[in-house]
């Protein structure tokens, strides 16, 4: 299935239906802590030194369990924002050739968390949990690959479609070369586009540099349909193991899986942690479509429901 404008134009949709400052752009989830006081406001802080849990419990005057979730952005002194994190932030003098910069940080208070990233990025400790999880509950997401992660694409925008005045199709297979599966990627309005997925493992794209993989990839394409090929007007590559936010370290490890991972759902040690005030969701957390766009959609609706339904008994 595609979408005019691309499946961001569905991020575009969504997003467009939740209230703004609700959102924080370039900002990463450094910590979740689990209170055991009542929700209160949200606050900023400084250089990352929490805020005096007595004082924030007191003053919400509400005795039922929370969580509070930490967020930190680091901007240039000249930027900012709309979406909150700016209203207090404190500054610390960063010097270098990009200027000053400014660590910005933001408390959350929140009755339920939904932690909605690769369970491999949690054990490789993007963010910390107090309490911590239990050791079986690290094991379970531990086993649980991030589809897609150890893998890289390459995008060549052309002006023209010149392989279909060629009567190709754009869409090939190959063993000879660093696109093991290439596809036509034309939107419907704009530069047309052709895609590869790379048949090079994690490590030998490191041992090869980028640089060399899209010299040969380009050669490549040019030998499937035609020398227009080789010279793309512009170029996207991405290699999913080397995002932070994206692959784990069992990911970049063990590489391609040979097949698409038996998803399970959520791990029964994972389930009703903190009192049922966090939970986990995902597209590799999905009991069904685990993987793809449809197993995230399940994901959050099951996780939702957990929520509701915790709720309700409350």
């Amino acid at each position: 299935m595609r979408l005019s404008g691309g499946m961001y134009s569905l991020v575009e949709a969504l997003s467009s239906q939740i209230p703004k400052g609700c959102i924080h752009l370039e900002s990463e989830v450094i910590g979740i802590s689990y209170k055991s006081g009542g929700v209160g406001e949200a606050g900023e802080t400084e250089g990352g030194e929490d805020d005096d849990d007595s004082t924030r419990e007191k003053d919400s005057g509400d005795p039922l369990p929370h969580v509070v979730v930490r967020i930190r952005r680091t901007e240039s002194k000249e930027k900012g924002g709309d979406d909150g994190l700016e209203a207090e932030g404190k500054e610390h003098g960063v010097s270098g050739e990009g200027g000053t910069t400014k660590v910005l940080t933001k408390e959350i208070d929140a009755s339920h968390v939904i932690v909605a990233v690769p369970p491999r990025l949690l054990v490789k400790d993007i963010l910390t949990f107090n309490p911590k999880l239990p050791k079986e509950t690290m094991d379970g997401f531990r086993r649980i690959p991030t589809w897609m992660a150890p893998h890289g694409k390459m995008v060549a925008v052309y002006q023209n479609a010149f392989w279909r005045k060629k009567g190709l199709s754009g869409s090939g297979g190959s063993r000879a070369g660093p696109l093991s599966e290439i596809h036509d990627a034309s939107p419907m309005e704009g530069r047309p586009a052709l895609f590869g997925f790379l048949a090079l493992n994690p490590q030998q794209r490191a041992s090869k540099g980028t640089n060399e993989i899209i010299s040969n990839a380009k050669q490549q394409l040019s030998r499937m349909f035609g020398e227009e090929a080789q010279n793309p007007e512009s170029l996207f590559y991405v290699d999913w193991a080397q995002e932070k936010h994206t692959a784990g370290d069992e990911d970049v490890k063990f590489g391609f899986t040979g097949g698409h991972p038996d998803y399970e759902g959520i791990p029964r040690d994972a389930a009703g942690l903190w009192d049922g005030h966090l939970d986990f969701a995902g597209t590799e957390l999905s009991e069904h479509h685990g993987g793809f766009l449809e197993g995230a959609l399940c994901a959050a609706e099951a996780a939702v429901h957990r929520f509701l339904g915790k709720a309700t008994s409350n």
